[in-house]
């Protein structure tokens, strides 16, 4: 870790002094006394090896105390009270932490050391002053760090870098030795609102050197619920911190808590606080010390020696009656919740934004309006991060509370935090993590009883990315909880298991044990292939459901963002156990045919445009009533977020960007290509495009896009559905378009370019591509239109859904649209159906595109065969399609069959017993299609 520090803070400058042997000392020490006591060392220990900083205002006896000035240091006699008992504790004090000059400024810039630097953005500031804590902790050189709060200086840089930071009431830590204004709070800053508690909880105390200190906060026996919460917004809050932050409403409310918005309930008492921190500065700075002050303190000096006896009173009169003022607030509402800050982080050398930064103006403090008036009144106010700007700047949300109700902030806070979600600080994982010990339990054999033992080694299942792709995994897990293991099924669903870490390292060599299940029920559950007896498939290990192996493709694996515990998700391959691929893998399908391109120096590439709905969760049952094998329950019930039908209209995306636009920062931070969200035509109708990707790329973006839209829709209280059209009214269908194009690999060159410059050309093999896509439009429509829904789209009332098997350029009312632009010449098929297997419709459309090119087809063919106009239908296309066989193999070819003449024979079923009108099962969406497919899909 010391190492480290010295690394990483010749750019940071988070720290002025490094305790070097001492600190190895301790740290040997503590491994050695755990490695003899075992849970024992612990006891009264309950920070053993946990390595921690100090701000360097805080005193210690063995690292000189500087106060961020160049006067003479002088190191103290003792450790203040929160070093001793931090040590008392077990921590291990690492360092020093910079600060601005005796803290006088909320950022951290002094004479002493280079500006502290933001270790998400390095050019902007880490705040202040407690800068070096909050950025010491947020780049993993130390696990917690205790930092002072005069008027922010704890709060501030904890949203700045990402980090929790809390001021707990006036008094509760003891500050040695005691400052005059009473405004300065001792405050813990750790990765969690949890860590921060138990720093909380071994800091706090009375001491006899400290006259303010107290013995500790009301005692929380039984949280308040629902909590009272007055939500505040200060000026000047930018609008992605305006947005980020009420980001966080629908988690309080969805806690049960009373959330009203309420104006600032207070004067801005920035004023009395200018005084009173002026005058204290200007009474501990001796007149010969002024030479060493910098410019700014030297400012508030040269102010506070000129204020009268009087006016300080006249500021304190203003605190007593802030005091009084929020203390009435305080009797209506539990908690105030506010933007710790309402500006991102500014320039790394600024003391303040612009608009504040010239210290003779006096308004050096005056931007962080939501801070220094609970210094004033000595309340709690814990800050916590909740997200990050588009900027990749950390946003934090500040909690407070009555005097003494401590306890109270600090759970409410960890509870938003757990809602939430959020894995944002950079965790190296090289310090000890601040939890406490576990019961040793007893354990018998080692993690190979997970998979097959070296699986993938045995039968060489990885080739050499995959393998270089393994190692760094490894190193990726120390930053990982949990780790998603998934698949596709055939149904175009992810199908996972979640393990610990340290069980995937075994998972990532021995592959893991799956069952079949999800071959063999249909969309509704129903048992559509028979596992008692003989499937009829021709695969042995179906006997009985029987477990196959699939192997996580290192390739894959992503850490999702804001998730705690902090989660990956990885994709897995299907094997059967004697090593060969599962013949029902779709996406071994996808690999099969790409490697055919391959073999002609070719690549298809593939360009995402998807539409799906975003609806509002109405509340209701969870929709288990008559649910079971082949039993849908009711769908979610929703109601629409707008009334659609202004395409494009910028107002009805607002009505949505409290949703939409948390999900394109999501699907930026997973590394998708994200081109645009709009509005499309029906109420909450979305749709996402995604730029050019290699085909497989493109159908594991299509899987993870899908489930984690989902997923993140539904933590905030809205639905997302790729049905292509559910029983809401006025309600449009949706579609997939599936944009395609093929590069030779030798040339590099897009074989669809004509090369002129006339404004509709595509090239003779781009022609032949899409004659293989007409000409097997009828047989593979069942791999890109798979539900009863799906055939809805595809009647004549729907102008812009294909009806016909044809092609036009420039034409959303054909098949497939081309699009010319020399090297940017693709196609559109927009057959697609938006819950389709990505890996099946994309393999079937780019087999038939490539059986064109490749002169596989009769040419000058003139009419193609009709599309399919029910699920029906195409499954007797389909079943009847050599093509489909040669593409599949027979095993999915069968399977797939099953599965979908289950899914239809129920719906025959189900129209037969309701006794639906005929206009309604051909015209109208019934209530089967809606509990079938509106809610998984």
């Amino acid at each position: 870790m010391l190492a480290g520090i010295r690394e990483t803070d010749a750019w940071l400058s988070a720290f002025v002094a490094v305790a070097g042997a001492r600190a190895l000392r301790e740290a040997e020490a503590a491994d050695r006394l755990i490695a003899s006591r075992g849970e024992a060392a612990f006891r009264g220990r309950p920070l053993l090896g946990v390595t921690v900083s100090v701000k360097d205002l805080i005193q210690t006896q063995d690292l000189p105390t500087r106060r961020g000035s160049l006067l003479p240091n002088r190191r103290a006699a003792a450790d203040a009270p929160a070093v001793a008992r931090l040590r008392a504790a077990g921590a291990i004090v690492v360092g020093k932490t910079t600060t601005s000059e005796g803290g006088w400024s909320a950022s951290t810039v002094s004479r002493v050391a280079d500006p502290t630097r933001n270790p998400w953005v390095r050019d902007r500031s880490a705040g202040g002053s407690s800068g070096g804590s909050a950025a010491a902790v947020s780049a993993g050189l130390c696990a917690a760090s205790v930092g002072t709060d005069g008027a922010g200086s704890v709060r501030i840089p904890a949203a700045f870098c990402g980090v929790a930071g809390f001021k707990p009431s006036f008094g509760r830590i003891p500050y040695v030795p005691p400052c005059a204004e009473r405004l300065a709070h001792v405050g813990p800053l750790a990765r969690s609102v949890a860590d921060v508690a138990e720093l909380t909880a071994v800091l706090a105390g009375p001491e006899h050197r400290d006259p303010d200190s107290v013995t500790g906060p009301r005692v929380l026996t039984t949280e308040p619920a629902p909590l009272r919460i007055g939500w505040i917004e200060f000026p000047r809050t930018s609008a992605e911190v305006r947005r980020i932050t009420e980001d966080v409403l629908p988690a309080l409310t969805g806690q049960g808590h009373r959330v009203d918005r309420i104006d600032v309930p207070f004067p801005d008492p920035y004023a009395a606080l200018v005084d009173i921190l002026a005058a204290a500065e200007a009474s501990g700075t001796a007149p010969e010390d002024d030479q060493w002050c910098d410019e700014g303190r030297a400012a508030v000096v040269r102010y506070g020696r000129s204020l009268s006896g009087a006016a300080v009173m006249q500021a304190e009169q203003a605190r007593l009656a802030l005091r009084t003022r929020l203390g009435l607030v305080m009797d209506r509402y539990d908690l105030l919740a506010m933007a710790t800050v309402p500006v991102e982080p500014f320039g790394a050398d600024a003391i303040a934004p612009s608009w504040a930064a010239n210290p003779d103006d006096l308004l050096w403090l005056a931007w962080s309006p939501a801070t220094y008036p609970f210094n004033m009144t000595g309340q709690p106010a814990l800050s916590l991060p909740v997200g990050v700007t588009s900027r990749g700047l950390p946003v934090g949300l500040q909690l407070v509370g009555r005097v003494g109700d401590d306890d109270l902030v600090l759970s409410a806070g960890r509870r938003i935090e757990a809602e939430l979600g959020l894995t944002m600080m950079p965790r190296p994982g090289n310090e000890r993590r601040m939890i406490m010990p576990s019961r040793p339990w007893s354990r018998y054999g080692d993690e190979s009883g997970v998979g097959r033992p070296s699986f993938v080694a045995e039968f060489g299942l990885w080739d050499d990315r995959q393998a270089a792709a393994a190692e760094q995994v490894e190193v990726e897990l120390d930053e990982v909880d949990l780790v998603r293991v998934v698949f596709c099924d055939p149904h175009g669903l992810a199908r996972s298991k979640t393990v610990p870490a340290n069980v995937f390292r075994t998972v990532l060599r021995n592959g893991m044990d799956f069952s079949a299940g999800p071959f063999l029920f249909d969309t509704g559950h129903a048992v559509a292939v028979d596992f008692l007896a003989d499937s009829g498939l021709g695969i042995g290990e179906l006997l009985g459901a029987g477990d196959f192996v699939l192997v996580p493709d290192p390739r894959t694996f992503q850490v999702l963002p804001r998730t705690e515990p902090r989660t990956a998700w990885v994709l897995g391959n299907e094997f059967l156990r004697d090593g060969t691929p599962h013949p029902l893998a779709s996406r071994d399908v996808l690999r099969r045919v790409c490697a055919e391109y391959a073999k002609h120096d070719l690549a298809p590439v593939i360009g995402l445009e998807v539409e799906w709905y975003l609806t509002r969760l109405a509340g209701g049952p969870p929709g288990n009533a008559g649910n079971g094998f082949g039993l849908q329950g009711p769908a979610p019930a929703v109601e629409a977020v707008n009334p659609g039908y202004q395409f494009n209209l910028d107002s009805y995306y607002d009505s949505v960007a409290e949703v939409a636009d948390p999900l394109a920062a999501m699907l930026m931070a997973l590394g998708l290509p994200l081109r645009t969200i709009e509005h499309e035509s029906g109420p909450g109708q979305l749709e996402t495009t995604f730029g050019p990707m290699l085909a497989l790329d493109a159908a594991d973006a299509m899987l993870l896009f899908r489930t984690q839209v989902k997923q993140a829709c539904r933590r905030r209280g809205f639905h997302a559905s790729f049905m292509t059209l559910p029983r809401l009214d006025s309600f449009d269908p949706s579609g997939w378009h599936l944009h395609q194009s093929v590069t030779s690999t030798k040339a590099n060159v897009n074989v669809f370019a004509a090369g002129g410059s006339a404004p509709d050309m595509i090239s003779p093999v781009g022609e032949a591509y899409v004659e293989g896509l007409l000409s097997r439009a009828r047989e593979f429509c069942l791999l890109s239109v798979p539900t009863v829904n799906g055939y809805r789209r595809l009647g004549p009332q729907f102008t812009l859904a294909p009806t016909s098997v044809n092609w036009r350029f420039e034409d959303r009312s054909a098949m497939v649209r081309v699009l010319s632009g020399d090297s940017s010449t693709h196609v559109e098929n927009r057959i697609g159906e938006p819950c389709a297997n990505p890996y099946l419709a994309i393999a079937s459309q780019l087999y038939a595109g490539l059986e064109g090119l490749t002169g596989g087809l009769p040419p000058n063919r003139g009419a193609y065969p009709a599309l399919p106009g029910s699920l029906r239908e195409a499954v007797d296309a389909f079943r009847d399609s050599s093509r489909a066989e040669e593409l599949l193999g027979t095993p999915l070819k069968t399977c797939l069959t099953k599965l979908k003449e289950s899914e239809a024979s129920r719906f025959g079923v189900w129209c037969a017993a309701e006794r639906p009108s005929a206009d309604e099962v051909t015209d109208e969406v019934t209530e089967w299609e809606h509990r079938e497919y509106f809610g998984v899909f």
